[in-house]
């Protein structure tokens, strides 16, 4: 399950470096994408480190879900060194590019945390599609 769930992320991974180069943020030229598990980043630009986050229930559930703790430890959008986070509704194709500070802030106002992700080890937010949509990069 997880093996396919990482070659199913990084697969997101690729698609997302074309719609990143063609938006409104100029990130300059893309470098590289990280390699192996627990990497900083997934994506590296010139002018920034994207983080890619493919979810499949988002167009089902209109919450993107957010980790921001794994195994009682800290993760996600808490730990990350990327800039940005890409967002990826997997079956609109819709990606959406949201700088890290500012999904901070959405979070900050969500009080209730879910556990989900592969057996339900992650502690996350749901955030609601619509605070989100203002990142759309398509």
């Amino acid at each position: 399950m997880f093996r396919n769930d990482l070659k199913f992320g990084k697969s997101y991974e690729l698609k997302a470096i074309g719609h990143i180069e063609r938006s409104k943020f100029n990130l300059g030229n893309f470098l590289h994408q990280s390699v192996g598990l627990c990497c900083e980043y997934d994506l590296k630009f010139e002018k920034g480190l994207i983080e890619v986050k493919a979810d499949r229930m988002v167009h089902k559930t209109n919450n993107w879900f957010i980790e921001f703790n794994y195994k009682d430890k800290p993760s996600g959008y808490l730990t990350s060194k990327s800039d940005y986070y890409c967002l990826v509704d997997t079956y609109n194709c819709d990606y959406y590019l949201v700088k890290i500070d500012d999904l901070i802030d959405i979070c900050s106002t969500i009080n209730v945390s879910v556990y989900g992700g592969d057996n339900k080890q992650s502690l996350g937010k749901l955030v609601p599609k619509w605070k989100i949509n203002k990142y759309l990069l398509n």
